[in-house]
């Protein structure tokens, strides 16, 4: 078996098969997991609003940080009823537009149990107030409540003052629907 030494010349040796490949040993953890473990900047939100006909914010996130991203990897969605879960009814998951007023302001849970590290960014929740927006909304992804669960993976990247919104329309005003968010604030890129 050949060896490669290291170029610095501290006699550090990586081996090599006899198809010309490094020998190696990964550990694979999701981005998410490196994050909250290396940097302490993994967090998780979560709402829930009763039910009513008309369009209600669930969540508003605004990532203020000048130096990091905010980038979401998991949305879940679900409502507690039947009839909240009717054909007709649906999240809206929208990106743009800004916050003007409402809601009550959320901290996010650090994922890191015990860190001190806080998220930069503007968090609202339904609880208390109607959340109020302005500017022009685009949807990125609507769900239909007819199985009454919904999870949407995937990386959506917020850089500084870019919002994310999620709301729900129903057409009867009874259950609950619940909401959560998690998501990371990377260095640009960094990791």
């Amino acid at each position: 078996m050949s060896q490669i030494e290291d170029g610095t010349g501290s006699g550090k040796l990586a081996k090599v098969n006899n198809e010309n490949r490094l020998l190696v040993k990964a550990v694979t953890s999701e981005n998410q997991h490196h994050v909250s473990e290396a940097d302490h900047q993994a967090y998780q939100m979560s709402a829930d609003i009763a039910i009513d006909i008309t369009e209600q914010d669930l969540i508003l996130i605004k990532n203020t940080s000048s130096t990091r991203n905010l980038i979401v990897t998991f949305i879940r969605l679900e409502v507690a009823s039947a009839a909240a879960a009717s054909e007709d009814a649906y999240f809206n998951v929208e990106i743009g537009g800004d916050y003007a007023s409402g809601g009550t302001a959320s901290v996010p849970i650090n994922m890191n149990v015990g860190s001190g590290t806080s998220a930069d960014g503007e968090f609202y929740d339904a609880s208390g107030a109607a959340i109020v927006v302005s500017g022009t909304w685009n949807q990125i992804d609507r769900t239909y409540k007819d199985d009454n669960s919904y999870n949407k993976h995937g990386s959506l990247i917020l850089p500084k003052n870019a919002c994310l919104k999620i709301s729900h329309k129903g057409s009867t005003a009874a259950g609950q629907a619940y909401c959560r968010v998690s998501f990371y604030l990377d260095a640009n890129g960094s990791n």
